[in-house]
């Protein structure tokens, strides 16, 4: 009723009633649904449920093996209306293209200042399908009555030329950056040694989660050797964890012509290791590994896996499953578990049945009440033979300071009869001297430097390394260059780099006094090194950064140009800003500091006080 007593009807105060094409998301993940989905006549009946509309949005998400062109499905597509738009995702059609603008500018200019240590990654300009409306990262589509419209204008439609022009504008340089795209695999032609043709690829620099400059931890490294039969020097490759979308970090830096490089780097891939089970350093592990086994499918080749055990227990139920839709073969991965390398390995945790556990859950399930099973190494001629086959003298594992099944890892490879590779990867961990013994005398060092100096107090609560103590580590070891990464997001775009011997004295003093009387307080130690950080070539990573042995120390010599990619437009306001922050970070540190002084006394307090101890 209205404010006269007057009926009133919904005609009244409604309008005509409005009809929208309706949308319709087809998945259709291998031919074994295929049949099935295009002989339905779902599709097209009109019902109340349905909706008495016609269809003007398809998405088309299809797997590898579907033929979308076949007469069959061009068949079932004719059966919805003229008007009906459709959107096709598969590999077939699908355009590597530019999606991270902010990054790729980044790179560009890191190119522009270390342009033999980048390759530009490997995109596609986007070019629209007359047949088929291909999906795209920042397409949209406008639904109303009159039908469905397509925008297109969001999509990233650049060039490594355009994107140099509108962000670099050094017309004199442009030549030089964007025809040196490519970095060459090949066995540099005037070296000293061969360690000078080691190259390491550090694919993802960053930590816990993927941000616009850095993806999560991943490093590739490829080992020269001397092939016995042709006496030419040739490459075995290994990953050093493996983040999230590893592969397409691969994809990205290799992918150039027709996947040149990209399937010369799957030919040399015979070792993959894996130093802990956090998600930033192995959700991408298992397409690489995927992807290893389709490109290797027609040979003979193995490849080995050295990871904690859990995750070949993760791996083994995984590929029961990923492997029933693909013609591959698991059985080519050889596993060694991280503890074969320990000299007092731990046995593995018995895998309980579901019942079971809720049972052991409800009654307070811990590590002691779950049955351990006695650690089997692999016999003596089983290692030989996979020592051989990887050309490796030694490989040693130690306990990382992180999490429970963290490792760290030193492995020496035999380049020819005379002449060995060591190599050490720390994996996430707070500085161990158990690592420093077995990683004495390497020859590379790559480190985690996850924290700045000033938050000690975070490095110690998470169990990481800051950035001085990953180079006093590469000091204990006598090794002479080391590879920073690993580093929060706090820093992605820009680091406080350690540039003169003076700076790494008072860093290290700093730090020292700071630790005081803690346990592992590395700069409390007397050594003999050979090496000052004078002598020293130390590199703080970048994201798809490729560089050889040789060049480590190049990097150096631009400090202050790539911090000025980040420098602020208004550097005296940024000035200000960053003052109060580091403020308020020391006035936080000194509080966690007296946190865990505090608690390190009460727990030193209860153990005397407890009559068990006495």
């Amino acid at each position: 009723m209205n404010n006269k007593n007057e009926p009133v009807y919904s005609h009244q105060v409604m309008g005509e009633p409005k009809s929208f094409p309706k949308m319709l998301i087809l998945d259709i993940p291998n031919n074994d649904y295929l049949k099935n989905t295009i002989q339905s006549g779902i599709w097209f009946l009109k019902s109340t449920n349905n909706g008495p509309e016609d269809f003007g949005l398809v998405f088309h998400l299809l797997g590898d093996d579907i033929d979308f062109e076949l007469p069959e499905y061009v068949e079932f597509i004719l059966k919805f209306p003229s008007s009906c738009k459709h959107v096709i995702s598969h590999p077939k059609i699908a355009d590597d293209t530019l999606v991270f603008k902010t990054y790729a500018v980044h790179l560009l200019k890191l190119k522009c200042i270390m342009n033999d240590s980048f390759n530009l990654p490997h995109f596609q300009k986007f070019q629209p399908s007359s047949q088929f409306t291909k999906l795209q990262s920042l397409q949209q589509f406008s639904i109303t009555t009159s039908g469905v419209e397509m925008c297109d204008d969001d999509v990233v439609d650049e060039t490594w030329s355009s994107l140099y022009d509108k962000e670099i504008g050094l017309p004199e340089k442009k030549e030089q950056i964007l025809q040196n795209d490519v970095l060459p695999l090949e066995p540099m032609k005037e070296v000293k040694s061969l360690k000078d043709h080691v190259q390491i690829v550090t694919l993802g620099t960053g930590s816990a989660l993927p941000t616009i400059h850095r993806n999560v931890l991943s490093n590739l490294v490829r080992i020269p050797y001397v092939d016995d039969e042709t006496k030419e020097v040739k490459f075995k490759s290994i990953l050093l964890d493996g983040g999230e979308n590893t592969l397409g970090s691969l994809i990205r830096n290799f992918g150039h012509n027709n996947e040149e490089q990209l399937k010369q780097i799957f030919d040399e891939l015979e070792l993959i290791f894996l130093s802990h089970l956090h998600a930033d350093h192995h959700l991408g592990i298992i397409s690489v590994i995927t992807a290893w086994l389709e490109h290797n499918k027609h040979n003979n080749r193995k490849l080995h896996l050295i990871i904690p055990w859990q995750f070949n227990k993760f791996m083994t139920e995984w590929f029961r499953l990923e492997l029933l839709t693909q013609n591959l073969n698991a059985d080519r991965i050889v596993y060694m578990s991280c503890e074969q390398f320990i000299q007092n390995p731990r046995p593995e945790l018995k895998q309980l049945k579901m019942k079971e556990f809720e049972i052991k859950c409800d009654d307070g399930i811990s590590s002691d009440t779950v049955p351990k099973i006695k650690f089997r190494p692999l016999s003596e001629e089983s290692m030989q033979k996979i020592f051989k086959d990887l050309k490796v003298q030694l490989i040693q594992t130690t306990r990382a300071i992180h999490c429970y099944w963290a490792y760290s890892v030193s492995m020496t490879f035999c380049l020819d009869q005379k002449e060995t590779f060591k190599l050490s990867f720390s994996g996430d961990t707070r500085p161990n001297l158990k690592f420093v013994e077995i990683g004495h005398d390497s020859d590379l060092l790559i480190h985690e430097a996850s924290l700045e100096d000033d938050l000690i107090e975070e490095a110690l609560a998470k169990k990481h390394t800051t950035v001085v103590e990953a180079i006093k580590v590469a000091e204990l070891m006598n090794c002479p260059k080391v590879i920073l990464t690993h580093f929060s997001a706090r820093f992605s775009e820009k680091h406080t780099f350690i540039e003169s011997n003076e700076d790494y004295e008072k860093a290290s003093q700093k730090m020292k006094a700071y630790l005081g009387r803690t346990v592992n307080n590395i700069f409390e130690l007397r050594h003999n090194s050979r090496f000052t950080f004078d002598d020293m070539e130390i590199c703080y990573a970048n994201d798809l950064m490729i560089i050889r042995y040789n060049d480590v120390n190049v990097q150096k010599a631009q400090f202050a140009a790539i911090n000025e990619l980040s420098t602020s437009e208004d550097s005296e306001k940024q000035k200000v800003k960053d003052e109060k922050i580091m403020l308020k970070k020391s006035e936080k540190r000194e509080e966690k500091r007296v946190q865990r002084l505090a608690m390190n006394r009460k727990r030193k307090h209860s153990a005397e006080q407890d009559p068990n101890n006495k």
